[in-house]
């Protein structure tokens, strides 16, 4: 996987390269059937979302 730990962050640590980029994926469970599978991106100026399925 590429990308850094959560962890320095999370101790309040300074990060001195950290993306600014993110990106979102979350695939539809069986077991709730009305999810869907959501696909992100997310810049500091632009964020796109795909909803498959809708």
């Amino acid at each position: 996987m590429v990308g850094s730990s959560f962890t320095v962050l999370a101790e309040g640590k300074a990060v001195s390269q950290w993306s600014d980029k993110f990106c979102y994926e979350y695939y539809k469970e069986f077991q709730y059937p009305n999810t869907l599978t959501i696909f992100g991106v997310r810049t500091e100026r632009y964020m796109y979302i795909f909803n498959q399925g809708l």
